[in-house]
């Protein structure tokens, strides 16, 4: 069997690069559209971005705002929809890059193939002042302590609760220090059932996080696979009896009948509280305005933790146009720009954010508790082939989720297997460089 695969393996890479360049083609025929024919005696730019409803107006504001400040200077953005950081690489692979491109938690990925600028001198030669980021978002765009981008926004997680129903409980309402003790307890007395024991208001949905146990699946500092240790089993088990011992969280069959909207049974208060996201708040905002809710920091169990990404843009490492991508890559840090993009995230400059938490509309009780979720923020660390990765987690995560096996079986087998698939990219890397 073994000898068949080498025998065909030139067939095999053939096909692979057909599919490739076919598949770039096909992408670059259905994206044209959104770049115009060259301006004449102007530089041009183009920047990728993922598409999205409500961010790819602020995008289109701010470069014509660009534009108009730099009328040399003609920007064209690229909107592109599903598997965003497959497409750019396989423009990347096919010598079409973006000037300038979204990065999120693949940053690694593109970093390690060395595709982006290095913009270490040109920070420490501008007016931009490090200090009003938060250092833990930073450091994800660094490395070797070079910088490769700033970031413009930074997620993070919360917990939502409805405070009606806490109050009819006869419960106080949490306190940004509750433990997982508290939390327990407040979410028996919330849950509701009716007579015949169906439940109508589970305590909480969505479970508990992994930052909270202290476990993460990779080591922030080495990247090493670390997903079997002691807290991330606790935390499998912990979340497995708040669904099966104590009936609080619903099952992944219980949760299939509800509906996906999460936002939508919250307000229906099928849920009494609920882990939730910068990506949604502000349609949290829209949909939850009439009713009283407040936001918390998810209960410690180990500590006190939030999960984090960031979002910014990077530039790429070749790009014809170094000093213009750079004045464009600038104007993604402006206040305008970071406000504008608070529908999704937190702004990642501190003063910035500051505005944020005073000025929002619609905002929930509580909601300066943000302020202190950036003291304990703790990002999915950036290693390479992290998509391919986190996929094989959530495979084993769901055989146990779904009681098929055990978590210290399937965290055996999913670090197995990671690290068998972290050696054979290490492999290829070495095979590729000869």
């Amino acid at each position: 069997m073994l000898y068949e695969i080498k025998k065909s393996w030139p067939y095999i890479l053939g096909g692979f690069l057909l599919l490739l360049y076919l598949s770039l083609g096909g992408y670059l025929f259905m994206t044209s559209g959104n770049k115009k024919a060259p301006v004449k005696g102007k530089i041009e730019l183009t920047l990728a971005v993922p598409a999205g409803l409500k961010t790819a107006p602020i995008y289109r504001d701010k470069i014509r705002q660009f534009e108009k400040e730099h009328p040399d200077i003609k920007v064209n953005l690229m909107e592109i929809s599903g598997g965003f950081y497959q497409k750019v690489l396989v423009m990347i692979a096919g010598g079409v890059a973006p000037d300038l491109m979204w990065m999120g938690q693949s940053f690694s990925e593109f970093a390690d193939r060395g595709v982006f600028m290095d913009i270490t001198d040109r920070l420490t030669a501008s007016d931009i002042d490090l200090r009003d980021y938060e250092s833990k978002i930073l450091n994800l765009y660094k490395i070797d302590d070079h910088y490769y981008s700033l970031p413009f926004g930074v997620d993070v997680s919360f917990m939502i609760y409805n405070r009606k129903l806490f109050r009819e409980a006869g419960l106080p309402y949490p306190d940004d220090n509750w433990d997982y003790d508290t939390f327990l307890k407040d979410a028996v007395k919330l849950t509701r059932k009716t007579e015949s024991g169906k439940i109508i208001t589970y305590g909480c949905k969505g479970g508990l996080p992994i930052e909270v146990f202290g476990a993460s699946i990779f080591d922030p500092e080495t990247g090493k696979v670390t997903c079997n240790t002691p807290e991330m089993i606790n935390y499998f088990k912990t979340n497995l009896e708040l669904a099966h011992k104590y009936k609080i969280t619903p099952t992944p069959e219980e949760n299939a009948a509800l509906s996906k909207d999460t936002l939508e049974n919250f307000k229906q208060e099928h849920s009494a509280i609920m882990l939730s996201h910068t990506m949604r708040w502000n349609r949290a905002f829209d949909l939850l305005k009439d009713m009283d809710w407040a936001m918390t920091l998810t209960p410690k169990v180990k500590r006190n933790g939030q999960w984090a990404s960031s979002q910014a843009i990077c530039i790429y490492r070749d790009t014809k146009q170094p000093d213009a991508a750079w004045k464009l890559f600038k104007s993604f840090q402006s206040k305008d720009f970071q406000l504008a993009m608070s529908c999704r995230t937190i702004p990642a400059r501190k003063s910035i954010a500051k505005v944020l938490f005073r000025e929002t509309e619609n905002k929930p009780v509580n909601f300066k508790v943000l302020e202190k979720v950036v003291n304990v923020l703790y990002p999915t660390p950036r290693v390479p082939h992290l998509q391919e990765l986190m996929a094989v987690f959530g495979r084993f995560s769901g055989m146990i989720f779904n009681r098929q096996i055990s978590a210290e079986d399937g965290m055996a087998q999913c670090e197995a297997e990671m690290n068998r698939r972290i050696a054979k990219f290490k492999e290829n890397e070495q095979k590729n460089k000869k």
